[in-house]
């Protein structure tokens, strides 16, 4: 990565402390958060029971247990009774007090049919694919699956709405009482309780994409307009486009029609690809109705937990054409996926113009955290498919260029313009976090503690149109230059959005010497030097020390760490150099930069030049 960027393009990693940051910074304010939870483990082995239908009698609420037998929901103070179904055990109802949090642990007992099973073998059977129903049926799936997904359409278009969020989840009531967060008790209004059952999570984080997306089977071809963009800006802290590119890293698309998926940076199985009846098991859970669609119900689950496989429930349409209505997935806790806790993953596919089932609704949800009670990162995608025309021919022209196109006034839609777009209305708290957010920022203690962190990790800090740094060079020593000082910064986008400078000026006070640095670099675009991709010319004259051998930046980082060298650091170069530089970047990501440079040398220190006889020794001249 370039240098001149390293300001303004930040990883997910930067979003990480951003949000660590607001933790320190705020306090709760008491939420009212009844739930149900509890543990369900088999009666006579007392073995935990993963997946069990857990619902509120007469209510739409519902969970499932999750590997350990745990499982939590949230009381709605409506719902008096609660059942626990699971195929192979008899189904429970326990009472339950509405608008108060209980524990109801459950020990299922096997059913009859299960029980008398066990008495005739006592011994666990052993999964087999042969003569089962639930083998035959995903068999039948996956002989179908070439037909049901939809690249075997011959042209398809659709709007696209995504929303993206993040959110601090697992904190502790404790921060309300200190008093240096007193400022911040307003955040804690917009506290959600309904994202993750039985724990409170504070959003931090927003963004909204309305795109239309096109897709051409041959020659293979996609494209994708974002005519639509809103987000949470912390301008001045972190890239937008930066963060942009993380979150689609991040939250790849699932295409459960692929042999193998992309996901947090690992490839997992498919449940229906071609080889999955090798590496999953499979059971028919029951039968049932999906949006009015009759489905058979079926769970998958991996036949060694460890492997990078899913689990969960597919609805599987009861009709020749053997399609996935409806899929939820989520990872088994003993694949070690760094800092994440849970996964939660759900989609949708409906029959459009009956040429074809295609994706409607999904959603990924994923808990991150070190530990498994500590302060974690919840973070959920939505996407939302509408306006589907399928198999009209699209003009060959729309697809030139790059995949992915963002309208000039897609950041300036107003808020009518979102209003009557959104594919869904926003929540009461997803509707705070823009008007939070703007709030945080103008409180002295949170600019005060980002500008204190922004330094730390970028080393510079910014006074508007001008930016100072970077502070690790403000002093450093070496035997030649002895002690060195440097005083330097670069223009920011407020100053200019075409042309950036950057300078610095050093002085050594045994060689007493001064070294310096300027450079200007023009944007050929209409964006900014930092933005993606970039079209520039760069013009610059520096004079500096060099250890020779060292390939160091153009632009030396001579912090102060680099004071501390092991072996005789008596040899050094003076070196002046001009330099120009054209880059051009593609949006495929293709680049390349031509540059031409001039540098004279002279010795500094033990370093010695013989002009007349290379091969004389130093002491004899």
């Amino acid at each position: 990565m370039r240098l001149i960027k390293f300001r303004y393009r930040y990883s997910f990693f930067n979003l990480s402390i951003l949000f660590l940051t607001l933790a320190v910074q705020v306090s709760a304010q008491e939420a009212k958060n009844f739930v149900i939870k509890g543990t369900v483990v088999d009666f006579e082995s007392k073995e935990p029971l993963p997946f069990v239908a857990i619902e509120l009698v007469n209510t739409k609420d519902g969970t499932t247990t999750n590997m350990e037998g745990e499982y939590s929901i949230p009381n709605n103070g409506i719902a008096k009774k609660i059942r626990f179904s699971f195929l192979g055990y008899d189904t429970e109802i326990k009472n339950i007090t509405p608008g108060k949090s209980q524990t109801i642990n459950l020990r299922m007992k096997p059913s009859v049919m299960a029980l008398t099973e066990v008495e005739v073998r006592p011994d666990k059977k052993k999964y087999r694919n042969k003569r089962n129903p639930a083998y035959e049926l995903i068999e039948k799936v996956i002989e179908n699956k070439s037909r049901n997904r939809s690249e075997s359409l011959d042209y398809y278009e659709y709007e696209k709405y995504e929303k993206t969020q993040f959110a601090l989840s697992n904190f502790g009531d404790k921060l309300q009482h200190r008093k240096a967060l007193k400022k911040f008790q307003f955040v804690f209004d917009n506290v959600d309780t309904t994202k993750l059952a039985g724990t409170k999570i504070l959003p931090v984080y927003l963004k909204e994409t309305l795109s239309d997306y096109y897709y051409r089977k041959s020659p293979k071809a996609t494209k994708e307009i974002i005519k639509a963009n809103k987000m949470v800006s912390f301008e001045g802290y972190l890239d937008n486009q930066g963060m942009t590119e993380s979150l689609r890293y991040l939250y790849q698309d699932i295409n459960i029609y692929s042999n193998d998926i992309p996901f947090l940076t690992n490839q997992f199985l498919s449940p229906i690809a071609a080889s999955a009846p090798v590496f999953y098991k499979y059971f028919i859970q029951d039968t049932t109705e999906v949006k009015g669609t009759k489905c058979v119900k079926l769970y998958f689950s991996p036949r060694n937990k460890t492997d990078l496989l899913f689990q969960g429930f597919m609805y599987v349409t009861m009709d020749s054409s053997y399609v996935v209505k409806r899929i939820e997935m989520a990872v088994n806790k003993e694949i070690n996926l760094n800092w994440v806790k849970e996964v939660n993953i759900v989609q949708e596919f409906d029959q459009i113009q009956d040429k074809g089932w295609l994706l409607t609704t999904d959603e990924i949800s994923i808990d991150f955290g070190l530990s498994k009670n500590g302060m974690g990162l919840f973070g959920q995608r939505t996407v939302s498919y509408k306006n589907y025309k399928v198999n009209e021919v699209l003009d060959a022209n729309l697809f030139k260029g790059v995949e992915i196109v963002k309208d000039k006034d897609a950041d300036q839609k107003n808020k009518e313009f979102w209003n009557e777009n959104r594919h869904q209305p926003l929540s009461k708290t997803e509707k705070g976090v823009y008007s939070v957010i703007d709030s945080v920022k103008k409180v002295p203690a949170f600019k005060r503690t980002m500008d204190i962190m922004m330094l730390v990790f970028t080393g510079y800090r910014d006074c508007g149109y001008f930016e100072i740094g970077p502070v690790n060079t403000f002093y450093s020593f070496n035997p030649i230059e002895g002690v060195r000082v440097r005083l330097g910064g670069r223009t920011t986008p407020k100053f200019s959005k075409k042309i950036n400078f950057e300078s610095y000026l050093a002085y050594g006070y045994t060689d007493k010497n001064y070294k310096y640095y300027l450079g200007t670099t023009y944007s050929l675009t209409d964006r900014t030097i930092f933005e993606f991709p970039v079209k520039s010319i760069k013009l610059s004259v520096q004079d500096e020390t060099k250890i020779p051998g060292q390939d160091l930046q153009f632009v030396q980082e001579d912090n102060i760490l680099l004071s501390i060298k092991r072996g005789e650091n008596n040899k050094l170069l003076y070196n002046k150099t001009y330099k120009i530089e054209h880059l051009n970047e593609f949006a495929n990501h293709f680049s390349y930069s031509l540059s031409y440079s001039y540098t004279r040398q002279s010795p500094g220190g033990s370093l010695f030049f013989n002009p007349i006889d290379y091969l004389a020794q130093v002491g004899t001249v």
